[in-house]
């Protein structure tokens, strides 16, 4: 199947129009329209925002998996150990994380810059 259909197929099923995809992936809707339309193909940071926000794979967008019932990223990361480092997460940091990963790829780098500029801050004051 065509990445254009797969885009469409996925945004039908989740109930989205094509100006609300484009709305939170932070695009035109021209572009979603393009897309479907098979006139564009999503640029490679595209392809990543789509698989962040339908949470496939990147393979599944291109077609290279077919099975319907749509591999998550998080299913695929089931499968494996976590590290013990994310396996031990307070309640309140599992519930920063379940917030970051529904937010649209643009609202993430926001967080993620501002969690660094915060970081880099805390690192060059003088310690006590």
């Amino acid at each position: 199947m065509p990445i254009s259909s797969i885009i469409r197929s996925l945004r039908m099923e989740n109930g989205l129009s094509q100006l609300e995809l484009a709305t939170k992936l932070s695009i035109p809707r021209y572009i979603v329209s393009n897309w479907e339309q098979g006139r564009t193909e999503p640029s490679m940071q595209d392809i990543i925002n789509l698989s962040d926000f339908f949470d496939v794979s990147i393979n599944f967008l291109f077609g290279l998996e077919d099975d319907l019932s749509y591999p998550t990223k998080q299913n695929k990361a089931d499968t494996s150990p976590q590290p013990p480092a994310v396996s031990k997460l307070s309640n309140d940091e599992q519930l920063l994380l379940d917030y970051y990963r529904r937010l649209v790829p643009k609202n993430k780098a926001m967080i993620f810059n501002l969690m660094k500029n915060i970081f880099e801050e805390a690192r060059d004051l003088p310690t006590k």
